[in-house]
C-alpha cells in the first residue's frame, strides 16, 4: 500500500477528517499531503486538519471538529432535534467561559456559560449527513431559546412540538427551567399550551 492509500485508509477510518500530527504517527511524509491537496482529492480546513471531499460538505461536523469543547444550543439545536423548519442562519453553539475558541463570526454566534451549567443537557445528535456531534438535548434546548428571548414564533413553534412528542419529559424541562432560571417564562408557556 502506497502513502496516498494510507492516508485514504486513515480518512476512512476518522469519518473523513485527519490532522497532520496523525499522518506522522502513522510513519508517512507530509508531502503526500500536499500532493494530494495539489491533485485535488483532498482538502485543507485550516492548519494542520485536512478533509475528504466528501467530509467537507459536512459543516457541522468540521465546526464540531474543530470547536471540540463547543456544544450545538440554540436554534440550530432546535434544527438538529426537528423542532423547527427555520434553518438557521449561523450555527449556534456554546462554549464554556474561559475555553478560548477562535471561531469565524459570521459561521458561529457562540455562547458562554460556567461550567456546571454547560455542561447540562449534552447528548449525540447527528449531521444531515449521519455524523455523530455534540448538542443539547431538546430539553435544555427549548430552556436556552426562552432564556435568550429568540424568536416567538420559533419558539412557540418548538415548545409546541415538544409538547406533541412522545419523547417529552416535562418533569426533565421543569428542573432544568430551574437550573436554567427560565421557570417562570417556562410555566407560563405550560400554562398556556398544556
Amino acid at each position: 500500500m502506497d502513502y496516498k492509500e494510507k492516508i485514504f485508509n486513515l480518512l476512512g477510518v476518522n469519518n473523513g477528517i485527519i490532522t497532520g500530527k496523525q499522518v506522522e504517527q502513522e510513519k508517512i511524509p507530509r508531502t503526500y499531503i500536499k500532493i494530494l491537496i495539489d491533485e485535488g482529492r483532498i482538502l485543507r480546513i485550516e492548519r494542520g486538519v485536512y478533509s475528504s471531499l466528501e467530509a467537507w460538505e459536512d459543516e457541522m461536523y468540521i465546526l464540531q471538529y474543530k470547536h471540540k469543547r463547543g456544544i450545538f444550543s440554540h436554534i440550530t439545536a432546535l434544527y438538529i432535534h426537528q423542532m423547527t423548519d427555520k434553518t438557521p442562519e449561523k450555527f449556534d453553539m456554546t462554549f464554556p467561559f474561559g475555553y478560548n475558541a477562535k471561531y469565524d463570526k459570521s459561521v458561529i454566534k457562540a455562547r458562554r456559560c460556567i461550567e456546571n451549567i454547560y455542561s447540562i443537557g449534552i447528548e449525540t445528535g447527528k449531521t444531515l449527513f449521519g455524523r455523530i456531534i455534540k448538542v443539547y438535548d431538546i430539553e435544555r434546548t427549548i430552556c436556552d431559546v426562552l432564556k435568550a428571548n429568540c424568536d416567538i414564533q420559533i419558539v412557540n413553534d418548538a415548545i409546541k412540538r415538544y409538547l406533541s412528542s412522545e419523547s417529552r419529559n416535562i418533569s426533565k424541562l421543569i428542573d432544568y427551567g430551574i437550573k436554567l432560571k427560565v421557570e417562570n417564562k417556562l410555566n407560563e408557556y405550560l400554562r398556556i399550551l398544556l
